[in-house]
């Protein structure tokens, strides 16, 4: 079994989402701090944030909006997906030019 988060990585001229497979027997937390040093790393300081959000088939009791993504959120929170419509639970945020919020 695997557990599928997305990471919403922004920049100061747009912004993507991206896939991380955690898979069975893996800690999510270190799948998720090693995409951030691959990021940190690979966008030669040109991404200024990253999110990991979990996305859920049904509306979670908090949905999670990313701010710069308000305008292509459905009026009930959720986001189209390639895996249809879905919604956001935040699990945490890097300020990749500063401190983990």
């Amino acid at each position: 079994m695997k557990t599928d988060y997305i990471a919403l990585v922004d920049s100061h001229g747009g912004g993507m989402m991206l896939g991380l497979e955690v898979k069975k027997g893996e800690d999510p937390m270190t799948a998720m701090l090693r995409m951030v040093e691959a990021i940190k790393v690979q966008s030669l300081g040109m991404a200024d944030s990253i999110t990991f959000v979990e996305p859920c088939p049904t509306k979670p009791e908090s949905a999670y909006i990313h701010p710069p993504m308000k305008n292509h959120v459905a009026s009930d929170g959720s986001v189209n997906t390639p895996k249809g419509k879905q919604w956001f639970k935040l699990i945490f945020s890097f300020d990749l030019k500063g401190e983990e919020e």
